[in-house]
């Protein structure tokens, strides 16, 4: 038991000097504000977006993914308005890239209320991801995945 107690208090003096270094802390979550836009002649409004890490599941495993969603009010509420923005992504640490549109409908529903909301998910990898929207020139959304 004497060594139980000597390896025990041998691992406290060796661990107690790191106990006030904070771990770093990576962004899992970012936004952009509303900016107006015109998906056509009848159904101008405002789309505002964000993005966060999420786990994707890629066949049989769980990968580090990014989860990147807008929220277009048109101000016309009957299904009639959409609004299509195409989302890139850039892991900067492999290089790693992709696209895809999102595409939301402004509309209200009797049960959830307002609902102008799309996202996608995508396999980025981790590190350091960099996200950017058609609808947003010149973001960027950007992520510890």
């Amino acid at each position: 038991m004497t060594a139980l107690r000597a390896a025990g208090a041998l691992a406290a003096v060796l661990t107690a000097p790191w106990w006030w270094v904070a771990t770093a802390h990576a962004e899992a979550f970012a936004q952009l504000g509303p900016v107006p836009v015109e998906a056509s002649p009848t159904c101008a409004g405002f789309v505002s977006a964000e993005a966060q890490v999420t786990p994707v599941q890629v066949g049989d495993r769980v990968e580090d993914g990014v989860r990147v969603a807008i929220h277009y009010d048109a101000g016309i509420y009957d299904g009639s308005c959409s609004l299509t923005v195409t989302a890139a992504w850039t892991n900067l640490g492999t290089g790693a890239s992709g696209e895809s549109d999102i595409t939301a409908v402004s509309t209200i529903d009797g049960h959830y209320g307002f609902i102008g909301y799309a996202n996608t998910t995508f396999d980025t990898g981790s590190g350091t991801v960099v996200v950017t929207l058609s609808s947003h020139p010149g973001a960027e959304l950007r992520l510890n995945a």
